[in-house]
């Protein structure tokens, strides 16, 4: 979410793209992506559908905009749009992206993008550690997406899942390796000219497992979710240029979502269909006690909460659906919902 545009990703969606009025092996899990724009009365309208470029699959799988750019990863490739290539208010796609080794992922690939710098985590599965790749704008040539820098933790094991959630903000970058625990931050110089490296390791001081789950950055502040718990860190916290934990952000029903914006939090809990918002010297300075929490306006079960997006004032919420047992046999559908609570 940017400051006037929503975008959603619908990687399981069917398209029927040969219009033929039915759906072959080839066209299930194909994906899409929406585009809203905020109208003057604050409404927002669909102004735009993006079907991936074949072969790509799963198109829609994790998404990132940052000003006029924007990222969607499908399976193994990612795809760079810009509004206005190819005309005035168009999305034009100028580049499809092929890490150097893969997105090889169990768990998906999650993308974060800041101005010119786009992360793309791919965590791998049950044995290699799990990677994240930089992209930087105009590495290889003008308005080129040129790979920079391959992530790796400094104690890397197998299974870590390494690259399962990612988020950057200006010079730092976060990524999370929940099946042991741990969250990395990086930035940009450390080790070199323009070279990506590690200064932190974060680690919870308790631990109900699934730590790195989530994670969310706003300049001096990193936001990291677990199965129970969200754990607030911040620069700075007990030493120069020490990332220290500031804050565990209440106990929930797991897995959580986190996003941060400035001094207000958000954590989602999709096991029982609720958001609750987080702000800094609520019950207390320095306190970040719950200041609101939203729920679903329709019915429960639908994962409301995975994932949020926090943008100033403005939140929004997906809500990816999800099968409820009506018998025995049968199952019932809910369907993929965006939300937005200002």
């Amino acid at each position: 979410m940017s400051e006037n545009i929503l975008v959603a990703g619908v990687s399981h969606q069917a398209i029927d793209l040969d219009q033929n009025g039915f759906l072959s092996s080839n066209e299930i899990n194909v994906g899409a992506v929406y585009l809203y724009y905020r109208n003057s009365a604050g409404n927002w309208d669909l102004v735009k559908q993006l079907l991936p470029p074949a072969p790509i699959r799963l198109f829609g799988r994790s998404v990132a905009i940052s000003g006029n750019t924007l990222v969607v990863v499908g399976l193994h490739q990612a795809v760079i749009y810009q509004k206005d290539q190819g005309g005035n208010d168009n999305w034009g796609l100028v580049k499809i992206l092929n890490p150097s080794n893969g997105l090889h992922s169990e768990s998906g690939s999650p993308a974060a993008l800041a101005g010119d710098t786009l992360v793309i985590g791919a965590a791998g599965g049950a044995t290699d550690i799990g990677t994240a790749y930089v992209f930087q704008k105009d590495q290889g040539g003008n308005n080129n997406w040129g790979e920079v820098k391959i992530l790796v933790p400094s104690d890397g094991a197998i299974k870590d899942q390494f690259g399962s959630a990612v988020a950057i903000s200006g010079n730092s970058i976060v990524v999370g390796a929940y099946y042991h625990g741990k969250a990395y931050i990086f930035e940009r110089d450390q080790g070199g000219n323009n070279n990506w490296g590690q200064v932190k390791k974060l680690i919870p001081s308790v631990s109900g497992g699934g730590f790195g789950n989530s994670v969310a950055i706003d300049q001096d502040r990193v936001v990291v979710g677990s199965y129970f718990q969200g754990f607030l860190f911040a620069r700075n916290q007990n030493g120069i240029n020490n990332w220290g934990e500031v804050k565990i952000l209440s106990t929930y029903g797991g897995p959580i979502s986190v996003s941060i914006s400035g001094e207000t939090v958000a954590v989602g809990d999709p096991a029982v269909g609720s958001v609750y918002i987080h702000k800094k010297d609520q019950g207390g300075s320095n306190n970040w006690g719950v200041l609101k929490g939203l729920v679903s306006l329709t019915a429960t079960g639908e994962n409301f909460g995975n994932p949020i997006v926090l943008k100033n004032n403005r939140i929004g919420v997906w809500a990816p659906g999800s099968l409820i047992l009506e018998s025995a046999s049968a199952y019932e559908p809910f369907f993929p919902t965006l939300y937005v609570f200002e």
